[in-house]
Order: structure tokens, then sequence, then C-alpha cells
């Protein structure tokens, strides 16, 4: 496995990014929902967007999948909470880079959306509001959905610890329960270093 390589920036950046959740009582509480954007710049054209949730309704939530594209709240949520970041962003939008390439981000984003799923073919596991270290293994939220792909990023490009959060996503219920996505970090390790090995590019193509 390649270990010595550091992020490469040719100008995609990879952005975990947090806002206000909208809705209930933990957004009261200042609770924040993460999502992860790959862009040539904050608020600019997205080239990839990793956004989850859950596959169902706030009173049976089902399982935890991928809502990039499906025109759901939380999809057109995380949508303009990016976009309002190219003139500043709106209240209680918050951002950290993630330090790793962008190629990176993308294929452990392409593997936590393989492993969980879309709302018509749900994975393995369930959707949780509120996670914790009692929380079955077996569920995880949006905030554990990011920071999994942001993890398993650095770690396939070998940067040390775990991703730090946005400055709003400190209260981001579910973020230490990454460990409950089903990641297979071998997989997103071989395919990085295939890419790298060969350097060749993920094919980009600008999505909302």
């Amino acid at each position: 496995m390649i270990r010595s390589m550091r992020p490469i920036r040719r100008g995609w950046r990879g952005w975990l990014v947090s806002r206000p959740l909208g809705i209930g009582a933990l957004d009261k509480q200042g609770a924040r929902h993460m999502f992860v954007v790959v862009a040539d710049e904050l608020g600019g054209e997205v080239t990839a967007r990793y956004s989850y949730g859950p596959s169902g309704q706030i009173y049976n939530p089902g399982n935890l999948v991928s809502l990039t594209g499906t025109g759901t709240p939380t999809d057109l949520d995380d949508r303009d909470a990016w976009l309002s970041l190219a003139d500043g962003g709106l209240e209680g939008v918050d951002f950290v880079l993630i330090d790793a390439p962008d190629d990176a981000v993308m294929i452990a984003g392409a593997h936590v959306n393989a492993v969980l799923g879309t709302p018509d073919r749900p994975g393995t596991t369930s959707y949780a509001p509120v996670t914790g270290p009692i929380t079955r293994r077996t569920a995880g939220n949006s905030n554990s959905a990011a920071i999994a792909v942001a993890n398993a990023a650095r770690t396939a490009a070998g940067v040390e610890g775990g991703q730090p959060l946005p400055e709003g996503g400190v209260r981001a219920p579910g973020h230490g329960q990454a460990d409950h996505i089903p990641v297979n970090q071998g997989a997103i390790d071989g395919a990085y270093e295939r890419l790298a090995v060969t350097g060749s590019r993920i094919r980009r193509r600008p999505e909302n």
C-alpha cells in the first residue's frame, strides 16, 4: 500500500461541510448535519457530492442511504448550503478541508454509496437519528457516513488520524460512529493505489 503520498493539489479539493438540521429538537440544540463535496473552489461547480440520510420518513426512517440527486429535502438543503459558500455561506454553514487527494475522496465516497445503497435499493445499515457508544453497530446516520468517507480517503492516502470536524460540526451526533459504516478499507486502498500507480484520473462530470 502506498503510504508516502501526500495530497496533490490540482484544483479539485474535498470538503467536509456542516449545516443546521433545520428541523426538530436536535436542531434547536445546535446539532449539525454533515456531507462531503469535491469541487474546484468553495461554493463552486460540484464534481461530486456525498449526502446521506434516511430511506424513509421521520416516523419510519428505515435505513441509512445515499441521497445525492434524489430531490429529497436533505439533498436540496445540502446543495443550497454548498452553493451559499460562494458568498460566505448561510448562517450555521461551516466547512473544513479533507486532507486527502480528490481522487481518494471520490473513491471512498463511491464505496460508501455502494455499501449504503439508495432509497429504492438500501443496504443493511439502519438509520438512527442519534447514535452513540451504546448504539448497535449496524446503525448510523448522515454524520457517521460523511466521516466514514473522509476517514477512508485519508487512510487510503496515508494520512494519519481521523478527520477533524468543521467549526459548526462539533455538535454532530453520529460522527463518532463512523466505524458503524461497513467500509472495506482494503478495497478503497487498492483502488486508490491502482489509480496512483497508473497516473490516470477519475472521470469528472459536474453534478448538483
